[in-house]
């Protein structure tokens, strides 16, 4: 499957997700008794429809693909990882796979393309459930332009961004002391 249309299907869960949430609070869930508003339950039909064709057509095969031989699947786990749409439970499978991509033998283009998309996570300012997991595998990918690199977010103007770069300096830091300089030490006490 094309990056493209994964895009497509990420963005169509979280859009019809919040269609759903939309219907739900608008007016009383049920009429006289107990049927739910047609409103909602075409609602909710279509975003399990939308869930279910990202799931069975792109996730679940990317996952057997990944566990079969995770070498050849890499990159389309970084094409998954790139897409930053905070789709219903793709936070969840993004954790599994930043947990896997540890142990895998990485060549320094995909670490490349890991450390970009782990900056630019950082550099925005909104909150992902998969960000303690981007720090941990940054331990294993860290290299001294990227320290460098969080350090300059570190003194952003937006707040979040700043606590954003301090904590994964933080947690890369304390576990990779060939990275730390007499600088650094502000970031890891």
């Amino acid at each position: 499957m094309s990056k493209e249309r994964l895009r497509e299907l990420i963005k169509e869960v979280h859009d019809r997700h919040g269609y759903f949430h939309d219907e739900f609070k608008r007016r009383p869930r049920y009429f006289a008794k107990g049927r739910e508003r047609p409103e909602i339950v075409n609602a909710r039909s279509a975003f399990f429809d939308s869930f279910n064709r990202l799931v069975v057509g792109h996730l679940d095969p990317l996952r057997r693909d990944f566990e079969a031989d995770p070498l050849r699947a890499v990159d389309d786990v970084i094409h998954f990882l790139e897409i930053d749409i905070p789709a219903y439970r793709c936070g969840y499978e993004k954790e599994w796979y930043l947990g896997k991509l540890k142990s895998v033998s990485l060549t320094s283009e995909q670490q490349n393309r890991l450390k970009g998309i782990a900056l630019d996570l950082v550099s925005k300012p909104h909150y992902r459930r998969e960000f303690r997991d981007w720090s941990r595998l940054m331990i294993v990918v860290a290299d001294g332009p990227f320290i460098a690199s969080l350090k300059t977010l570190s003194n952003s103007s937006e707040h979040f961004v700043q606590q954003n770069a301090r904590r994964m300096l933080k947690t890369v830091l304390e576990n990779r002391p060939d990275l730390r300089t007499d600088e650094s030490s502000q970031f890891i006490s």
